[in-house]
């Protein structure tokens, strides 16, 4: 299904699938307007796992998160499409700049669907 917004995934730390039906990962989501936003996936599993930590009391409150079944990227493209296609992402997640700004200067073409920002030198 083609998107009538078309936007790229960026993971701010390392993907990994090792642990994909109980995990949490940050994320930025960059629009091909240059808008960028950040949001946090996390499984289902991952919820009660958190919450099951002696920090957390049993309770977990949340901001700017979808929760999805696994983080398959099959899964967290489908979250995302419904999200996008819905006009709802300045809903569930935050703004959090552009692509050209005085100190950050990158265009929609330069970067990869499911990359890393930030990569270990």
């Amino acid at each position: 299904m083609e998107h009538k917004v078309k936007y790229k995934t960026i993971f701010i730390s390392p993907f990994s699938l090792n642990h994909k039906e109980d995990d949490n990962c940050d994320i930025n989501i960059v629009l091909e307007t240059g808008e960028i936003y950040f949001g946090l996936l996390m499984t289902v599993k991952n919820v009660t796992t958190l919450a099951s930590k002696r920090d957390y009391d049993g309770c977990l409150d949340m901001v700017d998160t979808i929760i999805v079944p696994n983080m398959e990227k099959e899964t967290i493209k489908s979250a995302l499409d419904r999200l996008i296609d819905e006009k709802r992402l300045d809903e569930v997640f935050t703004k959090i700049g552009t692509l050209k700004t005085e100190d950050f200067d990158y265009s929609f073409e330069e970067i990869n669907d499911f990359q890393t920002w930030w990569k270990d030198s």
